[in-house]
């Protein structure tokens, strides 16, 4: 910084030299110049008024002369001698007169270069004044100047003092910044310990409650056994001659179109956002904004217990082929996985930067699970060691997300209104393919029909659609002019033979299509807000509303 202000103190002195010294050398060589000229003609002059004088002498003789010459040939006029005399007294005069004039026209020349010489002396004087003042005003701006340097300097010591002061204090800030990312990375792994400890102690708890319940229902059963152990021969031999002629549960339920209410149940506080089932259709599984996994009996419609730990409301789950464990996911950003036998959270999934709208299972691996947000982005994730292992940027916000009909392709639906199919080989590539405008609004949801050839999709256009997987071609529409989507995760399902379609809609009904010939069959009607979501199977036709309802219809 001393540096900078020496060669900035340096070109001001530049610059003033420049405009107060430069243009004055030359009015100071002139009067050089001039006081030399002057000094000659003074010279000169001297000179010319020495010669003045002899010759005004030498005149004043030729005069006396002339005198006496007149006064002689005044006394002899006669004679020859003093007329010659006088004649060439008076050449002498005449000459004598001749060059008195030209020494006075050359000392009227000299008197006017003497002049001209003064006054261009007084003139010089006058410039040297000038130059003097100025010369002065210069010294006293170089003085400021070297004031002002000094001042500066002073200054730059200061600042430099301050500076070295600062820079510790920097040092000091960044030690104890550093110091409070350490107690900060503790005080989270502390807090993280200490989830994991609340976890397993709910673990613990909820296996502790199964186990008690077990316990409760084997009393009851035992009871209830004794009860009707005299009846239950004569009920049993009735069965078995029925049960040679009569079809199953199942058999006699997928061929019909649900009517009537098996059981209404609350499952939770707030809204409902996804429904879904095992594959044997036994247990239900309802999410919702009350941060919770509720599993309920698809016989008796009561809730068998509740999968927690989640940070946030919960928009969609999946269960795994085998049905051992439970995907979800919410706005916390994140992914849980339970295990449904003890209720156990196995893994806490992050990596979206924005709320997660949708998870799927894949059917042939069940350590492969894929994710979508509305970061952009679908991830894939592995199970086992609970840990994204590919991750997909999408143009357009992702609102559902389903495998295709290998682990290889999943299929997405879009905000703006289109479906796309992905290779997760391709490591973050484009789509394999993709259909603008499917939709003339978001997509809601898309799921793969029990074939693996076929999708369906909805969207908030209040239109449900039939798309070919490969090429994404519509090959059938549902719609009706009462039936709107209501929520922006609305999902339809297909019954178990697939003959029907079934999706709940913004005024609180069920509506039901042929999946031969599109038309709308039924509605049911008994749910008070908006059915966000349905699940049919062999159990029966389940949906859930806004209000935390679930009906299953059969």
């Amino acid at each position: 910084m001393e540096d900078e202000l020496k060669r900035e103190v340096l070109e001001k002195l530049r610059r003033r030299n420049q405009q107060e010294v430069l243009p004055f050398v030359e009015v100071f060589a002139s009067n050089r110049k001039e006081r030399k000229r002057s000094e000659t003609l003074l010279r000169e002059v001297q000179k010319l008024r020495n010669k003045t004088a002899e010759l005004g002498v030498k005149n004043d003789g030729l005069m006396s002369a002339l005198t006496k010459a007149q006064e002689e040939n005044a006394k002899a006029k006669t004679s020859k001698e003093n007329s010659a005399k006088v004649s060439r007294l008076q050449g002498e005069l005449a000459e004598a007169h001749k060059k008195n004039v030209e020494v006075m026209e050359m000392a009227s020349t000299a008197n006017r270069d003497k002049e001209q010489a003064k006054t261009e002396l007084e003139t010089t004087v006058t410039e040297l004044k000038n130059a003097k003042v100025a010369l002065k005003n210069l010294r006293e701006s170089c003085a400021n100047l070297e004031s002002e340097l000094k001042t500066a300097l002073k200054a730059a010591e200061i600042a430099g003092e301050e500076a070295e002061a600062r820079k510790e204090d920097k040092i000091s800030a960044i030690a104890r910044v550093e110091k409070l990312e350490k107690e900060n990375q503790l005080l989270v792994e502390r807090v993280m310990e200490m989830k994991m400890k609340e976890a397993e102690k709910m673990n613990e708890i909820n296996e502790l409650y199964e186990d008690l319940q077990r316990q409760k229902k084997a009393s009851e059963l035992k009871s209830i056994a004794n009860e009707m152990n005299a009846t239950a021969s004569a009920s049993m031999r009735g069965l078995s001659l029925d049960s040679s002629t009569s079809p199953g549960f199942g058999d006699s339920f997928v061929g019909s179109i649900p009517s009537r209410q098996q059981f209404r149940s609350q499952t939770h506080e707030g809204a409902t956002h996804r429904v879904s089932c095992v594959r044997s259709g036994e247990i239900l599984g309802t999410c919702g904004d009350d941060k919770r996994v509720a599993l309920v009996n698809a016989n008796s419609g009561h809730v068998s217990s509740y999968l927690e730990g989640a940070l946030g409301s919960l928009l969609d789950l999946s269960f795994s082929p085998d049905d051992n464990v439970c995907l979800a996911c919410g706005t916390d950003k994140a992914i849980q996985l339970w295990e449904l036998s003890s209720g156990r959270v196995r893994h806490r999934m992050t990596g979206h930067a924005q709320k997660v709208v949708g998870v799927d299972f894949c059917r042939v691996n069940k350590q492969r699970a894929i994710s979508c947000s509305h970061d952009r982005t679908i991830r894939e994730w592995d199970l086992h060691k609970g840990i994204c292992v590919n991750s997909t940027p999408c143009a357009s916000n992702v609102n559902t997300v389903v495998y295709g009909d290998t682990s290889q392709f999943v299929m997405s639906g879009h905000l703006d209104g289109g479906v796309r199919i992905w290779d997760l080989r391709t490591g973050g590539g484009p789509p394999t393919n993709e259909r603008k405008g499917v939709h003339e609004q978001q997509v809601t949801s898309i799921q793969l029909l029990p074939n693996e050839r076929e999708i369906l999709t909805c969207g908030r256009d209040n239109v449900i659609r039939i798309l070919d997987c490969r090429t994404l071609e519509v090959s059938a529409e549902f719609s009706d002019p009462n039936f709107r989507v209501g929520t922006n995760w609305t999902n339809p399902c297909f019954s178990p033979n697939q003959s029907h379609i079934a999706c709940g809609g913004a005024d609180g009904a069920v509506f039901i299509w042929s999946a031969i010939d599109h038309k709308l069959r039924t509605t049911l009607r008994a749910h008070d807000a908006v059915v966000a979501t349905t699940t049919w199977s062999a159990y029966g036709l389940a949906s859930c509303d806004k209000n935390g309802i679930c009906i299953l219809w059969s």
